[in-house]
This record gives structure tokens, sequence and C-alpha cells, in this order.
């Protein structure tokens, strides 16, 4: 069963994600989500950064590290959630 978790990053100012509730089996997964839902953006161990597909992406609205966020367990996703975002909070400017 999946984990729910509370993901906080450092990116501060306009246009930043502050934090997202995430569903994920552990920690390490969790720590892997960016909290953007409307593009296909993954952590790649290979070239230590996020990729949007399979180009780098270089942007200041989340951590440029999965080492800089903290991640927190919160609770016990129910059976109808899959691995993802649940909601995330985007400072807009």
């Amino acid at each position: 069963m999946l984990k729910l978790f509370h993901v906080e990053g450092t990116a501060t100012g306009y246009d930043t994600y502050s934090d997202f509730v995430c569903a994920a089996e552990d920690i390490e997964e969790a720590r892997r989500i960016h909290p953007s839902s409307w593009r296909e953006v993954a952590w790649s161990d290979e070239h230590h950064g996020w990729l949007e597909g399979s180009d780098p992406l270089f942007d200041s609205s989340w951590d440029l590290s999965i080492e800089t966020v903290t991640v927190t367990e919160i609770g016990v996703a129910s059976e109808n959630v899959k691995v993802g975002i649940i909601c995330s909070s985007f400072h807009a400017g």
C-alpha cells in the first residue's frame, strides 16, 4: 500500500513551488517526484538533475537537487490512489 508524504523544498520567491503532498512507495520515491503535474518531469540519477522527457530541465520553480528537500511521511493512501502528486503549492508571480 502506498504512503502519503509531505515534501518541502527550499525554492523561494515568485513562480516557485514551496511544497506538495504525494503518494509514493517510500521516502526515496517521494523525493524523486517533481511538484509540477502539468508536464512530465523525472529525476535522473545519471544526470544528477531533473529531465523533461530526455532534456535537462533548468528552472528555478523547484529545488535543483533531491538532496535539499525535506520529506515527511504523513499517512497511508487509500487503495485507489496512484503514485504521484495529491496537491502542490505554487506561488505565482
